[in-house]
């Protein structure tokens, strides 16, 4: 779990105390629960890619399997756009099997998630797509979304 973890005063103390005021509010609730923000540092996307390996974790291997087999139809669906936002890329291995249906050569692609590993790895697969731009947000969703709002006017 991702905890700032500095006793100096200023934005850290900041974000300590909302961190603490977090804990307290969302393990009164129930169920009991906790932001998605403070698990999905480095080892949280980590833990997460190793769960999606697992043999009998389906989800990951038959949303890949459904997008090899339909990612032309889904992408034919759509307007021509020049902008595609990915909220929580993982390790972009969904994207990039999109992204190789897609027609236009000159888009966009903006990444949104608080793991800057995920964005690391889910920036470099991309990348290997010359034609692609990609721009990566370290940022929770909204954070994230309000900047690609900013970055495309």
């Amino acid at each position: 779990m991702s905890t700032p973890h500095s006793a100096a005063s200023g934005p850290n103390e900041a974000i300590q105390s909302a961190f603490a005021a977090d804990v307290a509010l969302y393990l009164t609730q129930r169920p009991r629960q906790l932001p998605a923000r403070y698990l999905y540092d480095d080892l949280g996307s980590a833990l997460f890619e190793a769960i999606c390996r697992l043999p009998w974790y389906r989800v990951t291997r038959t949303e890949q399997s459904l997008l090899r087999r339909h990612a032309g139809a889904i992408i034919g669906c759509l307007a021509p756009v020049s902008t595609v936002v990915e909220l929580g890329p993982g390790n972009g291995e969904k994207l990039v099997t999109l992204m190789a249906a897609w027609p236009r050569r000159d888009v966009t692609v903006h990444l949104v998630d608080l793991s800057p590993g995920a964005l690391e790895k889910a920036g470099g697969a991309l990348a290997a797509r010359s034609s692609l731009t990609v721009v990566t947000h370290q940022a929770t969703y909204e954070a994230g979304l309000s900047a690609v709002g900013q970055a495309i006017g």
